[in-house]
């Protein structure tokens, strides 16, 4: 199981006209001492904060995401490294279907061992996306909401162009079946 509970954290609502980056406006939007967003791999939750986790991983995830988007089939290896993660993972997909091979080096709360014996997760790719997408909404109306615009902030439009690009909503915030 793959899935991103992206919870509601609060934002600060101070733009800073230096921030150049996706990931430098998301530090200063997102305190530290707020709701974290929870990544469920098979049934071991990893929570991300936004400040350092999120903010660090945006770049790598659009990217990802958008090569997802665009591609039918295809492979892709991502290194995440933030303040409390550190993973590789070797993507694969083809046919609707997505395959995650998973290395995962440094975890907060020491869950690596059991990560690693768990390390594998095979999806639909729509789902994949689609667990994705609540996060991305937060980061996006988070940075909004402190004045942060796509002719602004470099990044920003793509953000937004993937957002409008995933179908689903996800595990937690898709409609009751």
């Amino acid at each position: 199981m793959f899935a991103i509970q992206a919870s509601r954290p609060r934002t600060l609502s101070c733009f800073e006209p230096d921030d150049e980056t996706l990931s430098d406006a998301i530090e200063t939007v997102f305190p530290l001492k707020a709701e974290l967003a929870l990544l469920v791999w098979n049934g071991v939750y990893i929570p991300l904060d936004y400040k350092y986790d999120v903010s660090c991983l945006i770049s790598d995830t659009i990217d990802l995401l958008s090569n997802i988007l665009d591609h039918a089939k295809g492979t892709r290896e991502v290194n995440w490294f933030s303040s409390s993660f550190t993973t590789t993972w070797n993507l694969s997909w083809e046919g609707g279907r997505l395959r995650i091979q998973s290395r995962w080096i440094v975890v907060t709360g020491g869950t690596e061992p059991l990560l690693n014996e768990r390390n594998t997760i095979e999806c639909d790719r729509e789902a994949f996306l689609a667990e994705w997408k609540m996060l991305l909404i937060v980061v996006h109306e988070g940075l909004l909401r402190a004045g942060y615009a796509p002719n602004v902030l470099a990044g920003l439009g793509e953000l937004e162009r993937v957002i409008s690009r995933i179908g689903g909503e996800g595990t937690f915030y898709g409609a009751e079946v």
